[in-house]
């Protein structure tokens, strides 16, 4: 018997078959992009932004991943790409505030690369001419590299041969200084700055010297006379931050190496603060006096967390900490209308819990001051910062509270401004650096309306005092009391910082610091303090 099949004309299986393959290959790929996705989420470097990259191309409006991807291009490096990204995201979520946030963010990651950029450029176009003999290269590299009488001999040697270079006087200078002959290195100092006389580097090693300007159109001249002549450097009204540090420091080397004395060294150091950092009030500050009442400002709600931590279990007590967290957190509640919390002897957990109360309880008009006295601790092979709670112990750093989880709690909190008091060591890692607003007439109302991101620490990367100030206060305490304490109008942080700065740098070997905080969503704003 003949069995008898049913089958179909050719041309009929050619669609079925068609969607079949066509089935197969998009459920293939099904898994590959659920794990892209999640790699994408959780994953970090290269990898994790290529798979970013990937699931885009099939869902280039995933909000998302777009955040992802640019969180993944920022940590590695990517700043320019991340940007890019964010800018994306923006577009397709305008009001979004964690797109706005994140944008801020790489934005001003992207203006501190190109910065460092400028910066490292400047520096290579200071580079010395590439014309030079064998011998003079290697004279050079002697100059510059080896100490005491064989390094001196070798910049006299190099300078023979190109008297105009300011590096080789300049290094000539640090020789001459090492050896203790401090006529001779202003000197030589004066000579780099007439040949050179844009450097600023110079300048401030001769002002700390108490050395004078070279006169002008003498540029090349080698006469020990000549570079000892001409008129006192006159010193700015605001210099920079870094230039003053370095002049103090340059200071305190000299008497650290027994070259000048004690008291020789207070004199130099007052004479420099009383000549480069006047009291900041009224219009000698340059600041325009406040509105009277805050009624003009859309400002609301004042909250203050303070912290002191003094009777550790593992590490030295604290003598003055609790004393004067204490008394900050009196005056903030009493003259200025804080509503404050007070932490005292607590643990990392305790710190972050509070933060996270923070994060659930403040309004978007809402003001945050987060007062921190303890010790501080700075892991230079991680660089990285901590504040230490109370059960920290220097064997393990299980229960140390980084300066980067600070920053990521004060980026999530929705208050419009946030400030960081810091008295303790170390605290300078928070900051991008120092920038000291200009005023204008509308500067209150400007700086109410911009969120503001801001740290003003007791000292840079350096140990600060825990006592030393008055009513047995740290010496950092004791200034930032006394400011808002004598202040009867709205006050910016600016203002409290240079006004608190001399008085510290005066009576402490510490320079209090003042800038908005690295990637916690600054965008240009200042704290204000409204007295009653």
């Amino acid at each position: 018997m003949t069995q008898k099949f049913r089958t179909l004309p050719a041309g009929r299986w050619i669609l079925p078959l068609t969607c079949m393959v066509v089935w197969i290959l998009w459920a293939s790929t099904l898994p590959a992009a659920s794990e892209d996705r999640g790699q994408c989420l959780n994953g970090s470097g290269d990898n994790a932004a290529a798979a970013c990259a990937r699931v885009l191309k099939g869902q280039p409006d995933d909000l998302k991943i777009l955040l992802a991807y640019g969180d993944r291009l920022q940590e590695a490096g990517k700043i320019s790409e991340a940007v890019a990204v964010f800018r994306r995201a923006s577009a397709l979520a305008p009001e979004n505030n964690a797109v706005k946030r994140k944008l801020s963010i790489a934005n001003s990651m992207a203006e501190e690369a190109s910065w460092l950029e400028k910066r490292k450029k400047q520096t290579a176009s200071k580079a010395p001419p590439a014309k030079e003999s064998t011998r003079v290269k290697l004279d050079r590299i002697r100059c510059t590299s080896l100490r005491g009488e064989k390094g001196l001999a070798a910049c006299n040697d190099a300078l023979a041969a190109m008297p105009e270079d300011a590096a080789l006087h300049a290094a000539r200078g640090d020789h001459l200084l090492q050896l203790g002959r401090i006529e001779e290195a202003k000197a030589a100092f004066a000579a780099a700055l007439r040949n050179d006389p844009d450097s600023e580097d110079y300048a401030t090693k001769l002002a700390a010297l108490g050395g004078t300007a070279p006169p002008a159109g003498t540029a090349g001249s080698g006469s020990v006379a000549a570079q000892k002549a001409g008129e006192k450097i006159p010193a700015p009204t605001e210099p920079s931050h870094a230039k003053l540090v370095e002049q103090l420091s340059l200071l305190k080397s000299l008497r650290d190496q027994d070259l000048i004395t004690e008291d020789e060294f207070n004199r130099r150091k007052k004479e420099l603060l009383d000549s480069t950092l006047q009291p900041a009030s009224g219009a000698a500050a340059g600041r325009p006096s406040g509105p009277d009442t805050a009624a003009s400002l859309d400002l609301g709600d004042y909250h203050a967390l303070v912290i002191g931590i003094q009777n550790y279990e593992h590490l030295p007590r604290l003598e003055s900490s609790r004393r004067d967290a204490v008394a900050v957190a009196e005056l903030l509640e009493n003259r200025y209308r804080f509503q404050v919390r007070t932490l005292f002897d607590v643990t990392r957990r305790e710190i972050l819990v509070a933060l996270n109360g923070y994060r659930r309880s403040l309004g978007k008009k809402d003001n945050l001051l987060i007062y921190y006295a303890g010790h501080g601790w700075l892991d230079e092979e991680a660089d990285a910062g901590y504040w230490m709670p109370v059960n920290a112990a220097t064997d393990s750093d299980v229960d140390w509270l980084s300066l980067n989880t600070i920053t990521a709690s004060i980026r999530a909190i929705s208050a419009k401004h946030v400030m960081i008091v810091a008295d303790s060591c170390y605290s300078g890692k928070l900051t991008r650096g120092i920038h000291v607003r200009r005023k204008t007439n509308d500067y209150y109302t400007a700086m109410a309306g911009k969120r503001a991101r801001v740290v003003l620490t007791s000292g840079g990367l350096e140990p600060v005092l825990d006592s030393g100030g008055k009513g047995g206060h740290s010496v950092f305490a004791a200034a930032f009391l006394q400011a808002l304490r004598q202040n009867d109008k709205i006050m910016d942080g600016t203002t409290l910082f240079t006004q608190i700065r001399r008085p510290v740098m005066l009576n402490a070997s510490q320079s209090p610091e003042y800038a908005d905080i690295r990637q916690a969503g600054h965008e240009g704003g200042d704290f204000l303090f409204v007295p009653r």
